[in-house]
């Protein structure tokens, strides 16, 4: 069966056709997830609340090919509540630095640098660059999970890379290209 039958049957009660179609987006929600949190724990429940939500609230998605999108925003929704709810803690670097490496080792050592950079920023700015540069979205699809025009999304991306080509050059006193 394919993903929008699939979709429809969820959207009739199906529990079986909804973990089907949700297990199919997992390692993407995974990797989302644990891009904003940086710890299993917080992003396995991430995953299940945001399961929980989509699994009740099916019925408001609009169009079925925009189940990942619609999955995708529930997930960033859910990863700003559980880090709201988090104070501020201090983490060894390298225990981060390896976490980091490990899960995004496409972007090496890079990828520490990039997050160390990202703090602090505007909750927009860092979705933009997660989106964009570690899940590979396009700017369309950035503004259909944002709910933003797709001028603004690209305002974003180039305000939020302007931002942290200035922070990794006050970090690392380097020139990056972003």
């Amino acid at each position: 069966m394919n993903e929008f039958n699939l979709i429809e049957q969820a959207k009739k009660g199906d529990r079986k056709a909804f973990e089907q179609i949700f297990t199919a987006q997992n390692k993407q929600l995974y990797h989302t997830a644990y891009s904003y949190v940086h710890n299993r724990e917080d992003t396995l429940d991430i995953i299940q609340e945001t399961a929980c939500i989509a699994y009740l609230s099916i019925n408001k998605l609009r169009k079925n090919e925009y189940f990942g999108t619609w999955l995708t925003r529930i997930l960033i929704n859910e990863a700003y509540k559980v880090l709201r709810k988090k104070k501020p803690n201090l983490v060894d670097l390298k225990d981060r630095e390896m976490d980091s490496i490990a899960t995004f080792s496409d972007f090496g050592d890079n990828r520490m640098m990039i997050e160390v950079g990202l703090k602090g920023m505007k909750e927009n700015y860092q979705t933009v660059i997660r989106l964009y540069y570690f899940r590979d979205y396009s700017i369309n699809e950035i503004a259909d999970i944002m709910r933003r025009p797709e001028s603004t999304v690209k305002t974003y991306l180039r305000r939020a890379k302007q931002k942290l080509r200035k922070n990794l050059e006050e970090v690392s006193h380097e020139g990056f290209s972003i």
